[in-house]
């Protein structure tokens, strides 16, 4: 039976985690968990803990290491579950898959058949555009709340109406040599935001064939500016969210137009 006071403990530690920063949650849940999964006595807990790595998505990217050598030990039931964990982490995984990956030479994890395949999905999957919909918050500007709010918009705009955007916060100026790797991997329907903490400024970048069809940048850094000087960055995301929707249904409806 649980008991209350750990139902009231577990609920105020959730708590405490979403109102912490990318940064915060590296430096102090991740490692907790990770020693707690090198030490897991039975598959059951190992798979507890895995699960939980998967709940704080890219944030859990450090446990890497951790999960590849859990891989190599694991039962068929624990690598369908760190496999789930890795889609969760996202693109920074795609190394490790790779070495589970049939049709590369230097695979150097053997998988059964069927994980094999689901590995191979995964790294297809996480090896698309939309897997880079998201947000990257190297600047530790937004609480995980906001990380977790602000990403289910973006995959929501992905699902709906096919725009692949990426934001990305930095403490410091944004040069082109920045800008223009992350654009070219989203894809010919991504939108790149770029926003310096420090400047308190935004750059907005979208891919030629949207700049093409309509799409106004300079619209949609304006409407994110004001947010942003004010240091209110989860308002200047969802600000700059809400005019890239709306451009987007006007391009496709003006598109749409005989």
């Amino acid at each position: 039976m649980v008991r209350k006071s750990d139902q009231l403990g577990a609920s105020q530690l959730r708590e405490q985690i979403q109102n912490q920063s990318l940064a915060q949650i590296q430096n102090t849940v991740v490692p907790v968990l990770v020693r707690a999964l090198q030490t897991a006595a039975t598959p059951g807990e190992r798979q507890s803990l895995v699960k939980a790595l998967g709940r704080l998505g890219s944030a859990a990217s450090p446990a890497l290491p951790v999960l590849r050598d859990c891989l190599t030990s694991a039962g068929s039931a624990e690598v369908r579950t760190i496999l789930s964990t890795l889609d969760s982490i996202g693109p920074s995984a795609i190394p490790l898959l790779t070495q589970v990956d049939a049709s590369k030479s230097g695979a150097v994890l053997q998988l059964s058949p069927e994980n094999r395949q689901l590995a191979e999905n995964t790294l297809r999957k996480l090896q698309s555009p939309a897997a880079r919909a998201g947000v990257y918050d190297e600047a530790s500007c937004l609480t995980f709340r906001d990380l977790r709010s602000t990403s289910a918009r973006i995959q929501r705009l992905a699902r709906d109406l096919g725009i692949i955007v990426l934001v990305e916060t930095k403490a410091g100026k944004w040069t082109v040599a920045d800008t223009q790797p992350f654009l070219k991997q989203l894809g010919q329907q991504g939108v790149l935001v770029l926003i310096d903490t420090v400047g308190s400024t935004v750059e907005v970048r979208a891919s030629p064939i949207l700049e093409k069809a309509g799409f106004s940048v300079s619209a949609i850094r304006d409407g994110m500016l004001e947010a942003c000087k004010k240091k209110q960055f989860d308002q200047a995301c969802n600000a700059g969210i809400q005019l890239i929707r709306t451009q987007a249904a006007a391009a496709r409806l003006k598109s749409a137009q005989p």
